[in-house]
């Protein structure tokens, strides 16, 4: 079923023995027919003792092979749409933080059930993700940002999430939100030390359940780095010694952005938790992947994502969702 709703319209697969299928025609029916294979499967696994697991290693290596992992991602410009996943990227659920975030619609758990069979396939056997944490979908999301050049044709099979593509929803104007990050960027005072704002603003009930599940933070200056950039750390935590990046190119990437030196500065959060929500920080914990990058462009490149994952911050506010990502 997948092969045929991934093939081109003009040369539809044609399955043994059988007629050709219509892509759309199988993409309609691909997530009931996969949700029904999975529940076999499924029960396969639950039935076999631990002396002799072929069906579980059947289904391993058949899953590791090929993106056979189905989630539905309704859209309305299809009658029906899907997204073929790795084991890598597939969850089964979502951190209590995300479950107002888009992602947690893409949980296995959500799109299969909760029934402890298919738990037990889809974590155990499958060895997928248990929770999607905050810090899970932040690397996921930079990886993406790093590696994925979408061609802008949208399909009714994808391939993969698409964590960073989520469409503004009604009532956010993208290019007043850049504006207005500008804006505050040229006149934003250095950091200091001291509690996060805890100002909402206009933040939805989503956003507002995110953000009071959280907690506010409180930043200390804990040492510098060159010679002058200012390092914080959340209250009582110890940030890692790291090598000190090239501050000749960081100070080059600040004037392009409009900044001076001054209203930048290092941050680390042992949470893994992003540190720019509310202030123009950048992530210690980045530096020593900026590190393992040999090319001075790609390192320039690094740095210019951050810095504009900061600067996205004031204008679509502390949280993380389809706003961020479109800016």
């Amino acid at each position: 079923v997948i092969a045929c709703a991934c093939a081109d319209p003009s040369r539809p697969h044609r399955l043994l023995g059988r007629e050709s299928v219509v892509p759309q025609e199988a993409a309609d029916g691909l997530f009931v027919a996969a949700k029904a294979v999975v529940e076999a499967v499924a029960k396969l696994c639950q039935q076999e003792t631990l002396a002799s697991e072929p069906s579980m290693m059947i289904a391993f290596n058949h899953f590791m092979q090929n993106r056979m992992i189905v989630v539905s991602d309704p859209h309305p410009n299809f009658s029906s749409r899907c997204r073929l996943l790795h084991m890598g990227e597939a969850y089964w659920s979502v951190a209590t933080e995300l479950m107002q975030e888009p992602c947690a619609a893409w949980a296995l758990r959500q799109q299969y059930g909760s029934v402890e069979s298919l738990k037990n396939l889809f974590t155990r056997v499958l060895r997928v993700r248990p929770v999607l944490s905050r810090a899970d979908l932040e690397r996921a999301m930079q990886r993406q940002l790093e590696t994925r050049a979408p061609d802008g044709n949208m399909r009714s099979v994808e391939e993969g999430l698409d964590l960073c593509g989520s469409c503004a929803g009604p009532g956010f104007d993208v290019d007043e939100a850049i504006a207005v990050a500008w804006q505050l960027a040229q006149s934003l005072p250095p950091p200091i030390a001291g509690p996060e704002e805890e100002d909402e603003g206009d933040c939805s009930a989503a956003a507002l359940m995110q953000m009071q599940s959280r907690g506010a933070r409180v930043w200390r200056q804990v040492g510098e780095l060159g010679g002058g950039m200012p390092v914080f750390a959340v209250d009582g935590s110890h940030p890692p010694s790291v090598q000190c990046p090239d501050m000749r190119q960081l100070h080059h990437l600040f004037s392009v952005f409009g900044l001076t030196p001054a209203q930048v500065a290092f941050a680390y959060d042992p949470s893994g938790r992003c540190v720019c929500e509310r202030r123009l920080f950048l992530d210690l914990a980045r530096i020593p992947r900026a590190a393992r990058l040999r090319n001075p462009g790609a390192v320039a490149t690094f740095w210019a994502a951050e810095l504009a994952h900061a600067l996205a911050h004031l204008g679509a506010g502390p949280t993380h969702g389809e706003h961020l990502h479109q800016l």
